[in-house]
């Protein structure tokens, strides 16, 4: 796993178990508002590039 990535993650287990300071858990909490933000826009994006795919089989 990408040591950023586990870095993250053991935040996060961090900020649950109540042992980070209310800044950091807010910079987390945005953060994790902003990775759901980028997936669900990722999402989007795929779900436009399969219908452009599927459009142009159909040709």
């Amino acid at each position: 796993m990408d040591p950023d990535v586990r870095a993250f993650f053991d935040t996060v287990d961090d900020l649950f178990a109540g042992r980070v300071a209310p800044a950091t858990r807010d910079a987390a909490r945005h953060a994790l508002v902003d990775m759901n933000l980028a997936r669900m826009r990722a999402r989007a994006r795929l779900a436009e590039l399969e219908a452009e795919l599927d459009g142009s089989s159909d040709g």
